[in-house]
């Protein structure tokens, strides 16, 4: 049968040679290799070889000049030459059905190529020199494994029909709103994130299926900006805990609060007696409201306590907040205390140093103990430049503590209410100390 095919293949051949032909017709003859005497036909227009067994085409297709249809469709072409680039007169290009990976791209030379085929192969990208062929009418793409198309292909404005269909697309440029002459655009089988439905019923409506498409992009892009906003936020606000968290177990090593407390109060001038008085009272007040607080950390729903931290934080708003302080203590309930005063001694003011009254202070409460390290390391930080670099963000310094309470808490998830009533009321009173 090949052999027949063969012999008439050559009759076929020998004929267009001796009629001057311009269109040569070989379907389906099985031909696996072009014979060299084909390409004497330099003024074929039309060659058509589709349905037979062509793996590669030679160099020398470049001879036939003058054609301008090239039906190659249902071949075995795994690739195509560079020299099909000088095919300059070429309007119709047919590739269907082949095994081609990938196209040259030189085919952007094919400036007056007006329809192409391509589809069934196995494309998995398309060359940007494609968008120079802006005479393209027609582009068949369908059933490839194209992920993407080039960014560029809204140059091709004289496209018309446009078919997509079963590919890998999960995405369009954005330069496909330029395609304003698109009467078809196929894109049934791909992996957009868009509804079938849609697809479907707007084929023959392009621009609104592609801004329909492109509007849903662009909230997508949206989405992933704010996510990533949102990721980046938390990850310095993570970053900024951590740092907090760090530097305030270093001032609690640095002073051996885990033992007993050592503190220093600065004192005013004079030293005289109520003065130094009125500094241990105010001091007090401040140890007594963190001990208040700290008494109740198992009972997440205590009103006390939440309307203590509220009057907390109406008191960064009154200029006296000592008195402020003292009049909110005055109306706290009673509750026992464990806190002793292992030393007090007074400094006075010298040339040399500033007058203090050092305390030592312990209590046989664990938890109270080391809620009260916290609040005094972070006493201690507010009130130097040396801790300036770290975050100021109330947030960032309520989660610190609120992490630092976990690892005696041991994260109890009902106990988070009480965990950032106690973290925010030592924030708030560390800040106006």
């Amino acid at each position: 049968m090949i052999k027949q095919n063969n012999s008439l293949l050559d009759q076929l051949i020998d004929e267009a040679i001796q009629a001057d032909s311009t269109e040569l017709y070989l379907n389906y003859l099985g031909i696996k290799e072009l014979p060299k005497k084909i390409f004497k036909l330099t003024k074929l227009t039309n060659l058509t070889l589709s349905g037979n067994e062509i793996e590669y085409l030679p160099e020398e297709i470049s001879k036939l000049t003058k054609l301008e249809i090239l039906d190659l469709a249902g071949n075995k072409l795994v690739a195509l030459p560079e020299s099909i680039s000088q095919l300059t007169q070429l309007t119709h290009l047919d590739l269907a059905f082949n095994q081609l990976s990938q196209l040259p791209a030189s085919l952007s030379n094919l400036t007056n190529l007006a329809y192409l085929d391509c589809s069934s192969n196995q494309l998995s990208k398309l060359p940007d020199s494609l968008a120079k062929c802006t005479y393209l009418k027609t582009l068949l793409l369908s059933e490839n494994n194209v992920a993407e198309m080039p960014e560029n292909t809204g140059r091709l404005h004289r496209l018309r029909v446009l078919n997509l269909e079963k590919n890998n697309l999960k995405s369009l440029p954005s330069s496909f709103e330029k395609l304003k002459r698109l009467t078809e655009l196929h894109l049934n089988g791909n992996l957009l994130d868009i509804s079938f439905h849609d697809i479907a019923s707007l084929t023959d409506q392009p621009a609104t299926l592609i801004k329909h498409f492109l509007e849903v992009k662009h909230q997508q892009q949206e989405k992933i900006h704010q996510d990533t906003q949102k990721a980046q936020c938390q990850y310095t606000h993570s970053e900024n805990v951590k740092a907090w968290v760090h530097a305030q177990q270093a001032v609690i090593m640095d002073f051996a609060w885990s033992e007993d407390i050592e503190i220093h109060l600065p004192t005013t001038t004079p030293s005289s007696l109520p003065n130094i008085i009125a500094t241990l009272n105010a001091f007090s007040r401040r140890v007594s409201i963190v001990t208040y607080l700290t008494t109740y950390w198992n009972k997440p729903e205590h009103q006390a306590s939440f309307e203590l931290v509220n009057a907390l934080a109406h008191a960064h708003k009154d200029i006296n907040n000592d008195k402020y302080i003292e009049e909110l203590v005055s109306t706290l309930p009673s509750t026992e205390t464990d806190q002793v005063c292992n030393l007090i001694q007074h400094q006075p003011l010298t040339e040399t140093f500033n007058g203090s009254i050092e305390l030592r202070i312990s209590t046989s409460n664990k938890l109270k103990h080391r809620i009260l390290a916290i609040y005094f390391s972070l006493c201690e930080m507010m009130k130097k430049d040396t801790y300036k670099n770290l975050s100021r963000d109330p947030q960032v310094i309520c989660d610190a503590i609120i992490q630092q309470i976990d690892t005696i808490l041991y994260s109890e998830q009902k106990l988070e209410k009480a965990k950032n009533r106690i973290a925010k009321g030592i924030m708030l009173l560390a800040s106006v100390a």
